[in-house]
Parts: structure tokens; C-alpha cells; sequence
């Protein structure tokens, strides 16, 4: 058990840094589209693939977090929830309400990056 827990913190902080690199991405190209600065148009696949990195990148963090860091883990619980309400077919793509919770997990993943780099 203690291999594995040594073996999840050396992972964490790399996954959660990835995961929120991949979420800012996914959002600088949601808000490019949104405002028009990006024509995505013909490329609207792009955006989804993103979002999978970021979902997938988010959860895997998540896992690795769970034994060596909780507490990054419960952070990131907040941004898993965000991301799982945009799937749902109240929220339609290109809304503000869509944006707005797309930024919402901004802070989730902000403080789980901190925790993962504190020690």
C-alpha cells in the first residue's frame, strides 16, 4: 500500500497540472468560438475533443489524487460535477449559461493545482 501511495503523489501533481492545462485550452477555445475570434465552423469537433482530454485528464488526476492527496482530490470534485452538467441536454453549447459553468470549475482547478504543488 505504501508503494502505491508513493507511486499516486509522484502522478498527481502532473495529471492535475495537465488536467487544468487541458481545461484552460478547452476554454480558450470554447470563449475564441463564442466571441467569433476563432472560426470553428468547420472544426466544431475540435472543441469536443477537448473537452474529452479534459474530462478524461480531469478524472485520471481525480484517481491519482485519491490515496496521496484528498484533499486535491475533493478540490477537484467541484470541476468533475461542472464538467458532467455541460453533457446535459439543459444546457445548450454557445449560452452564456454554458460559459458560465464552464468557468465555474476555473477555481477547482486552480486550488487543486496548489495542493498538488504544495509539498
Amino acid at each position: 500500500m505504501a508503494r502505491l501511495r508513493e507511486l499516486s503523489d509522484s502522478i498527481a501533481a502532473p495529471l492535475t497540472g495537465g488536467a487544468a492545462i487541458a481545461y484552460a485550452a478547452t476554454c480558450v477555445l470554447g470563449a475564441g468560438a463564442l466571441t467569433r475570434d476563432f472560426r470553428t465552423e468547420h472544426v466544431r469537433w475540435l472543441h469536443h475533443v477537448f473537452f474529452i482530454v479534459t474530462a478524461v485528464a480531469t478524472g485520471a488526476a481525480a484517481t491519482a489524487s485519491v490515496l496521496a492527496r484528498p484533499r486535491a482530490f475533493v478540490l477537484l470534485l467541484p470541476a468533475g460535477t461542472a464538467l458532467a452538467r455541460l453533457t446535459s441536454t439543459r444546457v445548450r453549447p454557445g449560452s452564456r449559461a454554458h460559459a458560465r459553468l464552464a468557468f465555474s470549475a476555473a477555481l477547482s482547478y486552480a486550488a487543486a493545482v496548489v495542493e498538488t504543488v504544495r509539498r
